[in-house]
């Protein structure tokens, strides 16, 4: 009998798949050539039962190829996998196991046309198959087909309703639909049939984090770093939820330890630039963003998390450049159009500064950032309705941001309206906006002002 691949294995547990020899007597190449737990004396033992030839039937040469694929696939050696896979199936057309190990293999190599291919095969050779199935889902939900991924993951489910990875799965492709409620039971599922599956603690935690749960978040992220102290993912995620609270000496021990696993892991050197740049530590966020970038010159947000730490530094034309590319690589970030738009408006630029400021918000309606610093441009331009509008509109959005009742004070306080400009002014500084202050006491000053009776003047009469 012949145990499927070690991907396979994670996924099922010590299931053994029968790959039955023809009647021979066995031999130390065959031996060595079925186990698994040795993979150069797999390779070597394989390789040699390969070279008798036609001393060797058919049938036990496909079985060797395919157990030498395996070996190759587990050492990493995809290329050599995918040959000895395509022999493999030349000799046995209908050698269920080599189908769906190459369509794994693959997938992992993101050729996901000649994966879905091969697990269509699979299927069509046994569709009684649940982790074809399960696979299939996985190409489907790469490639944006999440109902078509459902589907698939039901499926395998159905056949197999033991199959934890498949309602693990399943969870993140609803929340990719948005239906967290769905998620988190297929989550607790995952969970309930293996509970040291650190993927779906992982996973539920990060929808624990969406939804502003902070301490079921970072449970679930601590179970599964015990569970599997390498995860540098989890160790990431719950370096999010550390900075989401505020406990950035946390966060950055988390990305550290992330990064430390995985040295080119982009998404945690981005990450621990941002805690960088929230310390005002713009040299240390630069490395790190630029490391992000460097690992993966597609990764948008690092670069414009770089810009804004140069448009911090006041270099606005590195500040330019970078928001530019961050906008090539991902047409559809708001947050850069919004960082561009402040750029040109501090170069003084106020009519391309309102024209990325208005694609911010068409990109990132409930977004309340581009709305505040359309307002400051509009106020600069003296426009100053379209201002009040603006303000008015990021703080029905985010009722505590401070900048914004500090913007429309202003424009109160340049239309005359004191009063108004004081009650925000007030707010602004209730929301930690001291430098909103100055601008309070200048506008009690006139008020006070205007509230003092008027002097009456000329010389006493005489009698």
């Amino acid at each position: 009998m012949r145990r499927l691949s070690l991907i396979l294995t994670l996924l099922l547990g010590a299931v053994f798949w029968p790959l039955v020899l023809q009647a021979q007597p066995r031999d130390r190449a065959w031996d060595d050539c079925e186990q698994d737990q040795d993979r150069d004396r797999q390779l070597r033992g394989c390789s040699e039962v390969l070279s008798r030839g036609n001393r060797e039937a058919a049938a036990n040469r496909a079985i060797a190829l395919y157990n030498r694929g395996e070996a190759h696939h587990a050492r990493g050696n995809y290329d050599a996998a995918i040959r000895d896979y395509d022999e493999a199936i030349r000799l046995n057309p209908r050698l269920l196991l080599a189908f769906y190990n190459r369509g794994e293999t693959h997938q992992i190599r993101g050729n996901l046309d000649a994966a879905m291919r091969d697990y269509e095969e699979a299927i069509r050779l046994n569709p009684r198959f649940a982790p074809a199935f399960y696979n299939r889902g996985l190409v489907h939900r790469a490639r944006g087909n999440l109902d078509a991924a459902i589907r698939d993951y039901d499926e395998a489910i159905r056949l197999d309703p033991r199959l934890a990875p498949a309602f693990n799965n399943r969870g993140n492709t609803y929340r990719d639909r948005g239906n967290l409620d769905a998620a988190i039971r297929d989550y607790d599922e995952a969970i309930r049939l293996d509970p040291r599956l650190a993927q779906a603690f992982n996973n539920r935690g990060f929808v624990h984090q969406a939804r502003g749960n902070l301490d079921a978040a970072l449970r679930d992220y601590d179970e599964a770093v015990r569970i599997d102290p390498r995860f540098a993912l989890a160790f990431n995620n719950r370096g999010n939820a550390h900075r989401d609270r505020g406990n950035l000496n946390a966060a950055m021990r988390d990305y550290d330890e992330a990064i430390r696993l995985n040295a080119r892991y982009a998404p945690a050197f981005n990450n621990r630039g941002a805690v960088h740049q929230s310390r005002g530590n713009h040299d240390a966020a630069i490395r790190d963003y630029t490391e992000a970038f460097r690992i993966d010159p597609g990764f948008g947000l690092a670069v414009h998390g770089r810009g804004l730490s140069y448009q911090a530094r006041g270099n606005l034309d590195m500040a330019l450049r970078d928001f530019n590319e961050a906008i090539r690589l991902n047409p559809s970030l708001g947050l850069a159009f919004n960082s561009r738009g402040v750029t040109h408006q501090a170069r003084g630029n106020l009519e391309a500064a309102i024209r990325d400021l208005d694609e911010a918000i068409r990109l990132s309606p409930r977004l309340a950032q581009p709305y505040n610093n359309r307002g400051n441009a509009h106020r600069d331009r003296g426009n100053l309705d379209a201002a009040i509008r603006d303000f008015d509109e990021a703080i029905r959005l985010d009722p505590r941001r401070g900048v914004a009742f500090h913007g429309r004070g202003l424009v109160y306080e340049r239309r005359g309206n004191h009063g108004q400009a004081a009650a925000d002014f007030r707010e602004a500084i209730r929301l930690n906006r001291e430098t909103a202050r100055a601008d309070l006491a200048r506008v009690e000053a006139a008020l006070a002002a205007q509230q003092r009776p008027p002097r009456t003047g000329g010389a006493p009469g005489r009698p």
